[in-house]
């Protein structure tokens, strides 16, 4: 330090103290725990389900859940359980897209994000994204 010391590693002490009057609010924290896809690998222009799973990992309830997907093909909801659920601490729920697997390329990319738009108060807003890569065959030319 700037002062000569004898022992400089005797300069720290430490003691428990008592807060009163401090509160802390419990919140949600959602995650996608998985995405699996049905048929797995796909088939080019053909139709396949993405199932997202949507888990609380929070100390508080949360409810009307929006999944964003941000994919560029046109997907449409199979299911909305997640809109219409309330996620208790530990809770899972599982909404379904419905798509054409596109006719080009080996590979499709899926990204799902639990609490589109933030509109859901979480204890960690840092986590809700998941992206997964399937294989798609293409049918002989």
């Amino acid at each position: 330090g700037l002062v000569a010391e004898s022992n400089e590693e005797n300069n720290i002490a430490a003691t428990n103290v008592t807060l009163s009057g401090c509160t802390t609010t419990a919140l949600p924290d959602l995650i996608i725990e998985s995405i699996t896809a049905t048929p797995n690998p796909f088939t080019g222009n053909k139709s396949a389900t993405i199932s997202v799973k949507v888990k609380n990992i929070g100390m508080a309830s949360a409810s009307n859940i929006l999944i964003g997907t941000g994919q560029p093909v046109a997907v449409s909801f199979g299911s909305t359980a997640c809109r219409t659920a309330t996620l208790t601490p530990g809770g899972t729920c599982v909404d379904t897209f419905n798509f054409i697997a596109p006719s080009t390329g080996n590979s499709f990319v899926f990204n799902a994000s639990a609490d589109t738009g933030n509109a859901i108060l979480e204890s960690n807003e840092n986590n809700n994204f998941l992206s997964r890569t399937f294989t798609i065959n293409q049918p002989a030319q």
